[in-house]
């Protein structure tokens, strides 16, 4: 039997260390989104939290509970709500991108149909989601369904 050397194990540090990064950087991009126009800041808000639960519990604790961004993460958690802000934002972008790749692919039909079938399909899928919370009785539902009693 041959052995093709010891096994590759990433490290719990490295690894934490890799989404600590990804979530710096994803935060610091939200945040110039914040103030730039076309630019998302829900999605790299959300991707932040994500890095960041992976890597430090005190930075997610932090971006959840205190920061300006809170409330767009605690929506997206118990909800899986996309603000109508950030659909329409999304929206202007796409149609945006789809311009500027249509002259930049000029010649390559076939990479700017598969890009522009894909950028729609992935729209498509943020319509899906809603926009607002349930109202408050289906809020309740959902509480009852999961094994905790509405309150009275």
């Amino acid at each position: 039997m041959r052995s093709f050397g010891p096994p590759i194990v990433v490290h719990r540090e490295l690894l934490r260390g890799i989404y600590f990064c990804l979530g710096a950087v994803s935060m610091c991009l939200g945040i110039i989104g914040a103030f730039l126009p076309l630019m998302p800041t829900t999605i790299f808000i959300l991707i932040a939290a994500w890095c960041f639960s992976k890597s430090s519990p005190r930075v997610e604790a932090w971006l959840v509970h205190r920061s300006p961004f809170r409330h767009v993460i605690h929506d997206w958690r118990t909800y899986k709500i996309i603000p109508l802000p950030a659909k329409y934002l999304a929206g202007l972008s796409l149609i945006i991108c789809l311009c500027v790749l249509y002259f930049v692919l000029d010649g390559y039909g076939l990479v700017y149909l598969l890009v522009s079938v894909s950028l729609v399909g992935l729209y498509a899928y943020m319509l899906s989601f809603p926009h607002a919370p349930p109202p408050e009785s289906d809020r309740d539902l959902q509480r009852t369904e999961f094994g905790s009693l509405p309150h009275g």
